[in-house]
């Protein structure tokens, strides 16, 4: 705790200039990368999910207009294709997702990004709140996810997800950031 990782990836998002040195998109420093241009290069899943007193697919979609297609394979991608085939794309999620778990919040928010369909998707601590067999199965799903970069930021070290990680990075508070 307290080591920067939530941090790295709000500056990822560019929620502040003030950094030293350099973060760069395909060699492109951040500063100079428009609010908007970043909007479509990177989504961010986090911990906290906001769901609206509306049906599933209009939380997904944010109540735009998507292609049928392209709302199913987020729903599939993200693991939501069971809760659909109980419940259907109208069923009503309740004030901020009374009426889903955990997981299904967690969830929802992975079909946004996927929705937006942005090369870079960043997960802070999506599931510190999720029981374990729930937590596996949202950090399985977002493994799962291909063709794009994903960087996750985790407390939870099980052996079988982390094979799957290509690289891990740990933060450690006196030496910043070094590898393992």
């Amino acid at each position: 705790s307290g080591s920067g990782k939530s941090t790295l990836l709000n500056l990822l998002m560019g929620s502040s200039e003030q950094y030293e040195g350099a973060i760069r998109f395909d060699g492109e420093e951040l500063r100079g990368i428009s609010a908007e241009s970043l909007y479509d290069l990177v989504s961010l899943v986090q911990q906290d999910v906001f769901v609206f007193d509306s049906t599933i697919r209009e939380n997904i979609t944010l109540f735009k207009e998507f292609d049928d297609s392209r709302v199913s394979e987020a729903i599939r991608l993200s693991g939501l294709d069971g809760f659909i085939a109980r419940r259907g794309e109208d069923a009503r999620c309740g004030e901020n997702g009374s009426e889903l778990s955990g997981g299904e919040r967690q969830r929802v928010s992975i079909a946004r990004c996927l929705l937006r369909n942005t090369p870079l998707l960043l997960v802070d601590e999506a599931t510190a709140a999720l029981d374990a067999a729930t937590a596996f199965e949202v950090t399985n799903s977002i493994l799962d996810i291909q063709g794009k970069t994903r960087i996750i930021v985790t407390h939870r070290l099980e052996e079988k997800l982390l094979r799957r990680y290509d690289e891990i990075v740990a933060a450690c508070k006196a030496q910043n950031i070094t590898h393992i």
